[in-house]
């Protein structure tokens, strides 16, 4: 941990103590965002029981595939990246389409309620560049990272930040006054230009996707606590034993029963704050 190098102990403890709550807050986050986009194919999720139903059973599957070892979480996270790619490719390629067809010669601004609570449409927003943090850990593998990586953080928040405009008006060029209602645009853009299959389709992969990066944020964030404990012995190290898999038991059922208890406890919206919250903390 370069935290604890740098600075000492208590330090490095509060660096890696968050990031493994930032990716316990994650794991509930996805699930429950799984959970919603899954309304979109199956309306009854919404029902209190089926939800909570839901959300135990996926914490209980996350619970067994981390018992296994952590060694699929690299393809995992490699799928759900391409999977968020296709999709966002997708929604261009569709669009072009919609253009070529002449159904859209113009953009129709939603007219959506005034903002009241403007901490949350603020947290909202702030979630959309979670994850920018992570980028210097790739430093080590730059050939000159005081040169590189400022480019690199610059180059890509100005990426992620045009590729979220554009989707912007994708969805306003296409939904129109309609996105102001729509909790799943990206869906509904499809079910727009493709009819329910298309729907279906994207549902489909969106679900996926977001079920890779809980997975695979499951198995990053066991690391961050095995390390504390086992190699600064800055936990019991009863979390780090493990199995003949390999897999540190205490840390997979502290994790998982946390993140399980999130999920029951607000909606997908309420995790988003909290996420924001401890990125902030951290």
């Amino acid at each position: 941990m370069v935290a604890h190098k740098a600075f000492g102990h208590y330090p490095g403890f509060l660096v890696g103590w968050f990031d493994w709550l930032f990716g316990v807050i994650t794991i509930s986050a996805e699930s429950a965002a799984f959970l919603k986009t899954l309304t979109g194919l199956v309306p009854a999720v919404v029902t209190p029981v089926v939800y909570k139903g839901l959300a135990l059973a996926g914490m209980t599957l996350l619970i067994i595939m981390n018992l296994f070892g952590t060694g699929i979480s690299s393809r995992i996270d490699d799928m759900a990246s391409l999977i968020n790619i296709g999709v966002i490719v997708a929604v261009f390629i569709a669009m072009v389409v919609w253009f070529i067809l002449g159904h859209v010669d113009y953009f129709a601004m939603a007219q959506a309620k005034p903002v009241a609570d403007f901490s949350g449409a603020f947290g909202n927003a702030f979630y959309k560049f979670i994850g920018f943090s992570l980028i210097p850990i790739a430093a080590k593998e730059m050939k000159n990272p005081g040169k590189m990586l400022p480019r690199a953080i610059l180059t890509v928040m100005l990426a992620t930040t045009a590729i979220f405009v554009l989707m912007q008006l994708v969805a306003m060029s296409v939904l129109g006054p309609g996105l102001a209602g729509s909790s799943l645009p990206v869906a509904d853009i499809f079910n727009t230009i493709l009819g329910r299959i298309g729907r279906t389709v994207i549902i489909t992969c969106m679900m996926l996707s977001i079920i890779g990066v809980a997975i695979a944020t499951s198995f990053n964030s066991l690391i961050e606590l095995v390390s504390i404990a086992r190699e600064r012995g800055l936990l019991p190290r009863e979390l780090s034993r493990t199995n003949r898999y390999g897999a540190p038991v205490g840390a997979v059922l502290i994790t998982m029963l946390i993140a399980g208890g999130l999920i029951l406890s607000g909606s997908y919206l309420f995790l988003v704050k909290f996420i924001v919250l401890s990125d902030f903390a951290q």
